[in-house]
This record gives C-alpha cells, sequence and structure tokens, in this order.
C-alpha cells in the first residue's frame, strides 16, 4: 500500500512534467475519515494553472499519473483509449476542474479507498498557506516531509449567507489586512504624469465624507495599514461621481501594472478601459474572506461552473461581460486610451451634451461606461502613504481634514472654491440624476484643471523604460 509522504512525493513529480501545472510542493494529510491533498505555491502561478486548459494527448495524463502512483496499467488504443481513465479525453481542452477529478479518482484507486470508506480530496493552496483542519495539523510535504501547521494569526470571524438555508452564519475567515500584499514598487517623488502639455494624467480615489459612517470608515483604513483593494481612477478628471474628497495617489502605483515597467512576476493593479464592476468592502470582509480562509487552510472546493480564482491576488480580473472592460496593458495604450476619453469630454458643458455622450458609451451597466475616467482595481494594501494630495470643495474642508486626520493622511489638502450647486449635490446626497452628473463631471473638471498647476508631474514616454521613482 502506498504511504501518504509517497502519494506526495508521486502527485509532486508527476506535477512537474505536465507543461502549465508545474507545482512548487505537495501537501498530503487525513482529516477523520478524508484524504486530503493540495499543490501549493506562488498564487498567481496557480492562478494562472487553474485558468488555462491541458493536452491529454492519448490519454497520456491517465497512464503517466497511474505509473506514477504506482496504479498498474494497460494501454489499449484500439478499445477507445488507456486502462484505467480517470481524466477527460479532450486532446486539447481539458480543463484544470478536470484534473482536479482525474487526481481524486486516481488518488481513490491507489489507496484502495472503497475498502477502506475514505473520502478523496484534492485542491491547491497559495503561499503561505498550510493544512488546517480548526487546530494544528499534521500533514506530509513532499520536499519537506512531516510537519505541523500553527494555529494562523490572520483568522477572524465573519457572516457570511448560507447557501442553503438562505440564513446569515458565523464562520472562519481570513483577514485581509494581515495577509494582502503591500505595494512593491517603491515610492515616486511625484504626484502626477505629463503625457504632453494637453494631458496629465491623475490616480484618483474619490471618498464619501458627507455619510455618518464615514469616519469611522477612515479608522478602519488606519487599523488595516491602508486602503484594502481600492479602485483608482485614471485620466485628466477624477471619479468624482464617489464622493466630494478625492485623495491623489503616486501614479507609480499603476504605471508598474502596465508594460514596461511591470516587472515579471508582479500584479500590483489592473489598469481597465471603464469603470468596471468590483466587489465592495462589505464583500470582501465577508464571503470573500470565509473564501481566502478555505484556500489558505486546503478547504476549498473547486467547482466545475465557476472560474477559479485565489483572493491572495485581491478581487477577480473583470473583462469579459457586461461589467467588464478591456485591460489596458501597456502605457501606449494608456495614453492613447486617456486622450481619447479627453477628447471625448471637452465638449460637454450642458446637460444635453451629457445626455449625448452617455448614449454614445451606451448607459451605465454595459462594457463601456460612460465614465470619464479609466480604472485601476489595486490588488494589494494601498498605504496612505501613496497619497501625496488631496482636493476637496472649500466648503468642506473642515470635515475632509477630520477623515484625513483619522484615516492616517499625511500629504497636502487643497481646498478649492466651487459653486454652490456642486456643494448642494453632495449635502444632499441625491441619487445620480443626469442634472447632478453634470455639476459633479464641472467639479471633476475644476480638480483635473488644478492638478495641472498645483502638482509634481513626471514626464512620461509610451516607450522604452524610464524607471524614474527610485
Amino acid at each position: 500500500m502506498i504511504t501518504d509522504p509517497q502519494l506526495a512525493a508521486a502527485i509532486l513529480t508527476w506535477s512537474r512534467t505536465v507543461f502549465g501545472l508545474a507545482a512548487a510542493d505537495v501537501y498530503v494529510w487525513r482529516v477523520g475519515k478524508k484524504l486530503k491533498a493540495a499543490i501549493t505555491g506562488d498564487p498567481l502561478r496557480l492562478e494562472l494553472a487553474m485558468n488555462r486548459t491541458y493536452r491529454n494527448r492519448s490519454g497520456w495524463f491517465d497512464t503517466s499519473v497511474a505509473t506514477a502512483l504506482g496504479i498498474p496499467t494497460r494501454n489499449v488504443r484500439s478499445e477507445g483509449g488507456p486502462s484505467p481513465q480517470f481524466f477527460d479525453q479532450d486532446d486539447d481542452d481539458v480543463a484544470f476542474v478536470s484534473i482536479v477529478d482525474g487526481i481524486e479518482r486516481a488518488l481513490r484507486e491507489a489507496i484502495d479507498a472503497d475498502a477502506t470508506d475514505t473520502q478523496i480530496d484534492f485542491t491547491v493552496i497559495p503561499s503561505p498557506g498550510e493544512p488546517y483542519a480548526g487546530k494544528p495539523t499534521e500533514y506530509f510535504s513532499a520536499r519537506r516531509g512531516k510537519l505541523t501547521s500553527k494555529t494562523p494569526p490572520w483568522i477572524v470571524t465573519v457572516e457570511v449567507r448560507d447557501t442553503d438555508t438562505g440564513r446569515d452564519i458565523k464562520r472562519p475567515g481570513a483577514n485581509f489586512c494581515q495577509i494582502a500584499p503591500m505595494p512593491k514598487t517603491p515610492r515616486s517623488a511625484y504626484e502626477a504624469v505629463a503625457f504632453d502639455p494637453q494631458h496629465t494624467m491623475i490616480v484618483t480615489h474619490s471618498v464619501d465624507i458627507i455619510e455618518r459612517t464615514s469616519i469611522a470608515s477612515a479608522k478602519g483604513v488606519k487599523a488595516c495599514g491602508g486602503m484594502l483593494f481600492p479602485s483608482l481612477a485614471v485620466g485628466t478628471y477624477p471619479a468624482s461621481n464617489f464622493g466630494p474628497l478625492s485623495l491623489v495617489a503616486d501614479p507609480a502605483i499603476v504605471l508598474a501594472g502596465i508594460k514596461p515597467y511591470r516587472a515579471r512576476g508582479a500584479w500590483p493593479v489592473t489598469v481597465y478601459s471603464t469603470d468596471v464592476w468590483t466587489p465592495v468592502t462589505r464583500e470582501i470582509v465577508g464571503s470573500a474572506s470565509a473564501e481566502m480562509y478555505d484556500q489558505l487552510t486546503g478547504n476549498w472546493n473547486i467547482t466545475v461552473y465557476t472560474r477559479p480564482h485565489l483572493w491572495m491576488l485581491g478581487p477577480q480580473i473583470q473583462e469579459d461581460g457586461p461589467m467588464g472592460g478591456r485591460i489596458i496593458s501597456t502605457v501606449a495604450s494608456l495614453r492613447a486610451a486617456i486622450r481619447k476619453r479627453t477628447k471625448d469630454w471637452a465638449h460637454v458643458r450642458t446637460l444635453a451634451d451629457l445626455m449625448q455622450m452617455k448614449a454614445r458609451y451606451g448607459g451605465l451597466n454595459t462594457g463601456e461606461a460612460w465614465y470619464y475616467f479609466l480604472e485601476a482595481k489595486c490588488h494589494t494594501v494601498l498605504p496612505m502613504e501613496w497619497f501625496p494630495a488631496a482636493f476637496v470643495p472649500a466648503a468642506f474642508k473642515a470635515q475632509a481634514q477630520k477623515w484625513l486626520t483619522a484615516a492616517g493622511f499625511t500629504g497636502k489638502l487643497h481646498a478649492l472654491k466651487t459653486s454652490e450647486a456642486i456643494v448642494s449635490v453632495y449635502k444632499a446626497e441625491r441619487q445620480h440624476a443626469d442634472d447632478d452628473d453634470l455639476l459633479r463631471l464641472t467639479w471633476a473638471r475644476q480638480i483635473g484643471e488644478a492638478a495641472r498647476t498645483m502638482l509634481s508631474a513626471k514626464v512620461v514616454k509610451a516607450s522604452a523604460v524610464d524607471h524614474w521613482w527610485p
């Protein structure tokens, strides 16, 4: 009978023969009547492995994994394929979930699970996770031998909706603020990027400082060590539709996510051609936290009908579907997209102009939302030190200073005089009626114009790597 350490070693050896799958390590452990196994490694590598397809020519997966696990095989091509058969037989289109199912079938036969009434579970564990069954758990590593996990320091209790009963229940989750990465890119000495004299790119995050819970949210930012997976508006104007306070982020965080500046293996942000739907903080600290706990402890069930995603990488990329947007991957395409948006919106001065632009971009809930900015979604906790400046209407200066102090902001606040009509839009907390959207655009344009003269900018070319941050 094959032992658990031998199972771990066999799966690791086999995984390294499959192009695109190679695991850094394999863990095997037992929980009651369950035998559990997982490949582990860098989260980004695992994410890529889970979202590609594999080639199983002539049943090679079946014969190779059987050989690795010591299962007798016979290749009977005339009768339709190898024996035993564990994997789907589509030559060029085997999904990762089929790999999971195939390994579970192979493990079941290798240990004669039916005879011992043993359940088999196979999954992935992204680094730095390890097997954990509610208490320190003994497991076997193919590379490091027998180990015992420790109780993770990042465990929190979260509330999620039980899909079977429809009721809210409390269960373990993972504290994103303790686990999510910080930017590896160093801060620069600039607050904006100038592609040319007419196009200054600012990176902003807008905040509603009017709502009653705003100070509590600011304290939460400070407690987390920064903003958790913030959405950043990228372009000539900020996303003024989300609140009157616009935090200006160091543009290096966006450039570090696109070519030619993006480092190999780095994924600090995803830049989209428009504003896209991404999970709100409430969802991240609830259901997403629970799912990340399962992923980091070896309790994650990879299902057929969803696209596998590891929460260690932040919110899932939304490239397809009505709530997604085209991904911007180079400085050249970023510059072109900003120029186009700036040109399109330059003439919008009246309500009729705004309605025409909304109609042109297809409305709020389509792949190309009408907004006048691009979006960069951070896959990190972004410390407040990455926000060197902020803009707010002068009427809200005191509220902004209170929020910024509570959040740990140490940059410079610019209070701009603006019309009473703009102030009233934010005071009233009205829904996004078209005339209110026009006033918010007017405020965004005022910030954009001020940014060109009040912020320090670096000229960046679309070609040639110019690492102007230290």
